[in-house]
């Protein structure tokens, strides 16, 4: 327990609760923005603003700074107390604990132990020779959260605290007080760029803090050239350029370069290694793009990249039929975006990173990329430490555990791509640095393993067409593919159910619910046990484990019923005809698993495994399952001809679980809903055993993978 911070809470309570001005804390001794917010708004009521907030702004700085506070032995006033508050949360002793002789146990003074207390936050600071005034400057940076002592539990840097020092030191004017932690981070990223504006002698007027174009036209190359010059328009003297290289050194430092000797030489060397690391010219000299990529994500946004990531259209993301062949035929290649949401934090958990993985991998072999490629899951949003920790880790765990046949890589803003790789779930970055303002961008180094850099969003044009697109820098680390695998049987890039023989019969799509695996056999045999003489036999071709789904035909054209055709997914997730062994009685205990076999719309899916399916609908007098599709998916005829895409969403209607003739992996269904209810007829098969109707039939995406979370359907 912290008692005077637990003092200083109380204080605030007593003195300031009944004011509506001011908002009551709670009082568990721990400093935090709360404490700090409580501070603040008792200061701004000391100075009689009346619309008092959060932060420490334009109004709350000028009325302060009319009559900064210091040492006046003898008298008590309750900004004292409220600085005396601010001193303990910051973790200096101000001399003064709490007493119960003192009226509300807490000290309003400013004698010479705060003084000392405020010299020694000044010296902490990288302030020579302080005084005991406390400054605009150190008031606000006293109702803050910045620490002023090395943080070494947190990756704090001695050699980066050095600095971080020395600007407070040189650029006060620029920057006010930053803290002074050991940790690079947003304020001192911002804070670098600040230091460079006032050695190009920007007026602190026209100094941002950004990259602009002044900062790009007055930023000299080292060796220095003599061609750039400062805001005056003025060349710079040595003794500038040895502060810009000071300044430059400490960038390469932060983004893991340099040996934290912040002076006046340069490495060529070293510019060559971090030229090379972020795929830029290896000169070995400080030019404006090697600058720029020292002290923003981006880097030089302008920069020509060699890859790009886009829509294909509209706000439609999935890849499109043909669009794989039409890239190959351009002569590009392919690296594959997995991504249905995770825009917020509530998005990911280790249950839904194992139904990412296995949808991704579902919709891999589905388009026909090849195994071993990298598919790059994304991370998009601002992901703040615990964001990473709590919720991003175990998802990317959970993909890294249950992908199969295809490696993991992350999109995402840098620190999280670091600490996702670190924790080896991922092998491949693809880095979102276009979102400069992320604080997972601002203060972290490019990951060792990035293959893609996304600096910038542009548009490109031919024939009058116009498509936007997000230039990206390619490392050269991930190639992506440029072919499609031999599983992806089908035209355009679209794979669909590869035709198998049909067995003369309509079929249905069965689900085995039994606990035992159900052997499959290639053909028919000879055999006098069995009626008719037939049986199912020659060699094992695979087995239908529980819960796997399959298509089963019942084998008519030598009136044979001991024996079914199927239709299963073998272990390299194709289609695979053989026969199964059955009765019709269901007493032979020689079969146990043959009353367990349940139509697929009977059963619904979690996600993860079979429920019995409860979500049903009475639809023109007659009930009906209903599903609904994960992604999109094309409405077919009988024979597989597409008929239009449903949208992710879509609502299907069912009541039977009859397959596809040639395409056993496709289920028909009745109804869809588009608004209301749409009828797509009966579905039945003639005598010459020929599908009739332009009926709905939707492709379950079982031949990639027969389990219940591998359904397009729930």
């Amino acid at each position: 327990m912290d008692e005077m911070v637990y003092q200083t809470q109380r204080w605030l309570n007593r003195t300031y609760g009944d004011d509506h001005r001011f908002n009551c804390i709670e009082e568990n001794d721990q400093t935090g923005w709360p404490t700090i917010y409580a501070l603040t708004r008792a200061l701004q009521i000391e100075l009689g603003i009346q619309n008092t907030a959060d932060n420490f702004g334009p109004t709350s700085r000028e009325l302060y700074g009319r009559n900064p506070l210091m040492r006046n032995d003898g008298v008590e006033n309750n900004k004292y107390g409220i600085l005396q508050g601010a001193l303990w949360c910051k973790g200096y002793d101000t001399g003064h604990y709490y007493s119960e002789g003192i009226p509300n146990g807490f000290s309003l003074v400013f004698d010479e132990e705060v003084e000392d207390a405020v010299k020694q936050l000044k010296r902490d600071a990288g302030l020579i020779n302080p005084d005991g005034v406390v400054t605009t400057n150190i008031m606000a940076a006293l109702l803050s959260m910045d620490a002023f002592k090395l943080l070494s539990s947190y990756g704090g840097d001695a050699n980066i605290r050095s600095f971080q020092q020395e600007m407070n030191r040189k650029y006060e004017a620029y920057i006010g007080i930053m803290p002074c932690d050991g940790v690079y981070g947003r304020n001192t990223n911002k804070a670098l760029i600040y230091a460079l504006q006032a050695e190009e002698d920007l007026p602190v007027s026209v100094a941002n803090g950004n990259f602009g174009p002044t900062t790009k036209q007055c930023c000299p190359t080292i060796p220095y050239s003599g061609n750039e010059k400062n805001y005056y328009n003025s060349t710079y003297t040595s003794a500038k350029i040895t502060e810009f290289t000071k300044l430059f050194k400490f960038g390469l430092y932060v983004n893991g370069f340099g040996n934290g000797i912040f002076d006046g030489s340069i490495d060529s060397e070293v510019v060559r290694q971090f030229q090379r690391h972020h795929a830029l010219n290896e000169t070995g000299i400080a030019d404006i793009q090697t600058w720029m990529s020292t002290m923003i994500s981006c880097g030089d946004n302008s920069r020509i990249g060699t890859a790009c990531d886009t829509l294909t259209g509209g706000d439609f993301k999935e890849i499109r039929d043909g669009e794989l062949h039409r890239i190959f035929e351009g002569g590009l290649k392919v690296f594959p975006i997995f991504q249905t949401s995770g825009t917020s934090a509530s998005y990911f958990s280790d249950a839904q990173g194992a139904v990412d993985a296995h949808l991704a991998e579902i919709a891999a072999r589905c388009h026909g990329i090849p195994r071993n490629t990298i598919i790059y899951f994304a991370v998009d949003f601002d992901a703040m430490a615990a964001h990473i920790t709590n919720y991003i880790l175990p998802h990317f765990r959970a993909i890294a555990n249950n992908i199969s046949g295809y490696r993991v890589g992350i999109y995402g803003a840098r620190n999280v791509c670091r600490r996702v790789a670190a924790a080896g779930y991922s092998v491949s970055s693809f880095v979102s640095d276009m979102s400069t303002g992320f604080s997972g961008n601002l203060g972290f180094a490019l990951p060792n393993d990035w293959a893609f850099d996304q600096i910038s969003n542009i548009y490109i044009s031919h024939n009058g067409n116009t498509l936007e697109i997000d230039n990206n820098i390619f490392s050269g680390r991930d190639s992506g593919f440029g072919t499609l695998a031999s599983y992806a049987d089908g035209d355009e890039g679209y794979v669909q159910a590869p035709s198998v023989s049909s067995f003369g019969f309509q079929g249905s799509v069965l689900i085995n619910r039994s606990s035992t695996d159900i052997p499959v056999y290639e053909k028919l045999v000879e055999s006098q046990a069995h009626a008719g003489g037939v049986t199912a036999g020659g060699n094992t071709i695979g087995y239908i484990n529980p819960n796997d789904t399959y298509t089963r035909s019942q084998h008519i054209d030598s009136g044979y019923v001991t024996s079914f055709g199927v239709t299963i997914h073998d272990s390299e997730k194709g289609l695979k005809q053989g026969y199964i062994e059955t009765i019709l009685t269901y007493t032979d205990p020689e079969y146990p698993w043959v009353q367990y076999q349940e139509p697929f719309h009977l059963y619904n899916s979690n996600g993860s495994s079979l429920i019995a399916s409860e979500n049903t609908e009475i639809i023109k007098g007659a009930l009906y399952r209903i599903f609904t599709t994960k992604k999109e998916l094309d409405r077919r005829n009988s024979s597989g001809v597409p008929l239009e895409r449903l949208p992710a969403g879509t609502r299907l209607a069912v009541n039977y679980s009859i397959a596809g003739r040639s395409w056993p992996n496709y289920m028909c269904f009745d109804y869809y809903y588009q608004g209301f209810w749409r009828g797509v007829g009966n579905h039945y098969v003639d005598d010459n055993g020929n599908d009739v109707d332009e009926g709905g039939f939707v492709d379950l995406g079982l031949q990639h993978g027969a389990r219940a979370n591998n359904r397009a359907i729930w």
